[in-house]
C-alpha cells in the first residue's frame, strides 16, 4: 500500500504551542500540563485537576486575525493556530493548483460558545454572538476552510475520542483512492462545563493525576489541544519538493460491538484496529517499536487495551507502550491527533517518552508501561490507538521516512 507522507504538522496542548515545546516538556520528565482549573468558569475548579491551556479565550482570540463578525469558539482558535504552523511547515501557503481536501475531528466543538451564550439568554442578558451559529461540531471546518480557500472537500468527524484519527485515516484513504492530491487533517477539542460535568457524572474523573496502566488508576484528567498535519501523496511531494517528516503506512478503523460506553474485556476492537494497520503498512508484529496508547486511566480502558496489546503481541515481543494523558490529560477528540504528532517527533529525535505517576503493575497485565524516564533509541514504526464512546477503536502505523 502507498504510503502518505506528512510534510507539515502543528499542534498545542497544555504542555506548549509547539511540537518542539511538547518534545522538550516531555523530555524533561519533570514538567507536566496537569493542573487546578483556572481558567474556565466551573464549580468544579479545585476538584479535578486538567490539562489546561492557561490563557484566556479572549487573549487567544487576539492571536487569530478574524475579519468575521462572530466571535471564535475556543476549539476553532487552537484549530486555527495548529493549522496555521503545519501549512507553515509544509509551505504550503505559497503553492496552488491540486486538490485539497480539509478533513476536522472534534467533539466538544463551539460548546464553550453555546454554554456562555445559554447562561446569558437564560439570564435575560444579550450574548455578543449568535452561539447557535458558532457552537456547532462543524463551525470549526467551515471556519478553516474558508479561511484556507481553495478547499475542495470539507469534512467534520466525530467519532467521540477517535475522532482526530479517523480524520487523518480518512485523509489517507481519499489520497490513496486519487480523490485528492494534499490533505490537512486532525482535530481539536477546548474544556469546556459540559465535558467536565458528562464525565463527572459517569465517575470517570479523577480528583488526582491520572495513573495510566497503574492498578491504582481511578479516572481521566481531562484536557484541551489540537493537532493537524499536512499530507501528501509520493506525486504531491515531487511537486512540493517538501522533506516528508515521517510517513503513514497503516490505518486500521473496527467497532467493538461490545457497549455503548466501554470495551469488551479483551480489547476486540483495538486487537483488530491494530492488526488491520500492521497488516496494511507490511509489517511484522516485532517491526513496531514503540506504542502511543489511547491510555485514559480508567479500569475499563487500560485492562481492555493493555490486554488487545497483549493479544496481538506476543508476551516476549510486547513493544513499549506509554500513555501520554499522564503529562497533558484526555483530549477528547484531538487525542489520536496528539498521539500522532507525539509519534512524529519520537520518530525524528530518537525518543521514547515515558508514562508518569505509574508505581504498580496491574494484575490484569503480564507487562508494564515504560516509565518515569525517556529513553534514547531507535524507532522506525509506531502505532497510535484512539478508542471512543461507541465502541469506535482506531489505529495507525507512523514509519520512519
Amino acid at each position: 500500500m502507498e504510503p502518505i507522507y506528512i510534510t507539515g504538522m502543528g499542534m498545542n496542548c497544555s504542555l506548549g504551542w509547539t511540537p518542539e515545546d511538547i518534545h522538550q516538556a516531555l523530555l524533561s520528565g519533570v514538567a507536566s500540563g496537569i493542573s487546578d482549573i483556572e481558567i474556565l468558569s466551573t464549580r468544579h475548579r479545585g476538584t479535578f485537576p486538567v490539562g489546561e491551556i492557561k490563557r484566556e479565550t479572549e487573549d487567544l482570540r487576539s492571536l487569530v486575525a478574524n475579519s468575521g463578525a462572530l466571535p471564535l469558539n475556543r476549539t476553532t482558535i487552537l484549530a486555527t493556530l495548529a493549522v496555521e504552523n503545519a501549512i507553515e511547515q509544509a509551505r504550503y501557503v505559497h503553492r496552488t493548483g491540486g486538490r485539497l481536501g480539509l478533513i476536522s475531528g472534534t467533539t466538544v466543538g463551539g460548546m464553550d460558545a453555546s454554554e456562555d451564550g445559554y447562561i446569558d439568554h437564560v439570564a435575560g442578558r444579550v450574548h455578543p454572538t449568535n452561539f447557535f451559529q458558532v457552537g456547532d461540531c462543524a463551525f470549526c471546518a467551515e471556519f478553516l476552510a474558508d479561511r484556507l480557500g481553495g478547499v475542495n472537500y470539507l469534512s467534520t468527524i466525530s467519532t467521540a475520542c477517535s475522532s482526530s484519527l479517523n480524520a487523518i485515516g480518512n485523509a489517507v484513504q481519499m489520497l490513496r483512492a486519487g480523490q485528492l492530491d494534499v490533505a490537512i487533517a486532525g482535530g481539536a477539542d477546548a474544556l469546556c462545563r459540559f465535558t467536565i460535568n458528562g464525565f463527572n457524572s459517569f465517575m470517570l474523573l479523577d480528583q488526582e493525576r491520572c495513573r495510566p496502566f497503574d492498578a491504582s488508576r481511578s479516572g481521566i484528567n481531562l484536557g484541551e489541544g489540537a493537532a493537524y498535519f499536512v499530507l501528501e501523496t509520493a506525486a504531491s511531494l515531487r511537486k512540493s519538493g517538501n522533506e516528508p517528516l515521517a510517513m503513514i503506512t497503516g490505518y486500521g478503523n473496527h467497532n467493538d460491538r461490545y457497549h455503548p460506553s466501554s470495551i469488551s474485556p479483551v480489547g476486540d476492537g483495538i486487537q483488530l484496529a491494530m492488526s488491520s494497520a500492521i497488516n496494511e503498512a507490511g509489517l511484522k508484529t516485532q517491526q513496531i517499536n514503540y506504542v502511543l496508547t489511547h491510555g485514559t486511566a480508567t479500569p475499563n480502558n487500560d485492562a481492555s487495551e493493555g490486554a488487545a496489546i497483549e493479544g496481538v503481541f506476543s508476551s516476549g515481543e510486547t513493544p513499549a507502550y506509554i500513555s501520554l494523558k499522564s503529562s497533558f490529560g484526555h483530549t477528547l477528540a484531538a487525542s489520536g491527533a496528539l498521539n500522532t504528532g507525539v509519534g512524529i517527533t519520537s520518530i525524528l529525535t530518537g525518543t521514547k517518552y515515558a508514562s508518569y505517576n505509574w508505581s504498580q503493575a496491574m494484575p490484569e497485565l503480564s507487562s508494564v508501561p515504560l516509565t518515569n524516564t525517556a529513553q534514547d533509541a531507535l524507532v522506525n514504526h509506531v502505532i497510535i490507538n484512539a478508542t471512543g464512546m461507541g465502541g469506535y477503536c482506531s489505529s495507525m502505523v507512523l514509519s520512519k521516512s
